[in-house]
This record gives structure tokens, C-alpha cells and sequence, in this order.
């Protein structure tokens, strides 16, 4: 709480105000949709969707699909993660499910299970979100013969 001066990547950035929070011992069932950096230290059972910075606790527990502009973690998801600038991945992080994200980083300790699709940034599609695109390209190869 008193860093003076010195900011861990977990309290967020300079840029942007905190505006939502989910505490230690909090948990939500159900969605949850934010429209700016959001930090979660408690458990969620749901879906989460933010229109900015998500930071994940430690302590945190998501068991859903994850979407954001940027995301921070250091807690447990069980889920697909979708990010549209990038992901950080803290020990003692464990995510079982897809990333979709340009940037990705991976801190050693880290546990991930599950695939990892890294579009650019500006994919020439603006009109379609990253997954879709990547969806119209997995249809492109047709299904094997032991499928």
C-alpha cells in the first residue's frame, strides 16, 4: 500500500484509476462486465469481460472465459483468455485453457495448459474480433479421416 514510488505491475498502471475491485474472500456467480481496469483478488464463477486492464490476485480463483485488453495474472484460471494487447503471466499463475493474444509473457513458475494463438496486434480485419478470424482459418483445413 505505501510503495513510494515504487509500483509493483500488480497495483496497476500510472495511466489508469482503479475503478473496480473484487476483494480477498469475495466470490461472484455469474458474468461479470466492466468498462474499465479491474482488479480480482476473490473467486469468480462466470464469465469475466473487460474493456480495459484486468489484474488477477494471487489469491484469485476464475472458473470462465476471460476477456480483456490487457490482463495481469498471478491467480488461477480455468478457462479460455482472450486479450486484444496482451497477456502477463505471474508465478504462481495456473491457467487451464486457451490464450489469444499478440503479446504474451510467461513468468517461470507459471503453469499453462492449453493452446496459445498469437495474432499481431493489427490482424487486416478490422471488422472481425481476433477470435472470429482465427476461427475462419481452423475451418480452412478440412477434418482429418480419424476425426
Amino acid at each position: 500500500m505505501w510503495s513510494f514510488g515504487r509500483k509493483s505491475v500488480l497495483e496497476g498502471s500510472e495511466d489508469e484509476e482503479l475503478l473496480t475491485f473484487l476483494g480477498k474472500g469475495a466470490e461472484l456467480k455469474g458474468s461479470l462486465h466492466v468498462d474499465g481496469p479491474t482488479r480480482v483478488d476473490g473467486i469468480i464463477d462466470g464469465a469475466v469481460h473487460v474493456k480495459g486492464t484486468l489484474i488477477i490476485g494471487k489469491h484469485a480463483v476464475i472458473k470462465g472465459d476471460v476477456t480483456a485488453q490487457t490482463l495481469v495474472s498471478a491467480g488461477n484460471i480455468t478457462g479460455d483468455v482472450i486479450a486484444r494487447e496482451s497477456v502477463k503471466l505471474l508465478a504462481p499463475c495456473a491457467l487451464m485453457g486457451s490464450v489469444q493474444t499478440p503479446l504474451l509473457s510467461v513468468e517461470e513458475g507459471v503453469i499453462i495448459s492449453g493452446t496459445c494463438d498469437m495474432m499481431p496486434a493489427s490482424n487486416g480485419h478490422e471488422d472481425l474480433p481476433i477470435e472470429e478470424e482465427l476461427l475462419q482459418q481452423h475451418e480452412q483445413f478440412p477434418a482429418t479421416a480419424s476425426q
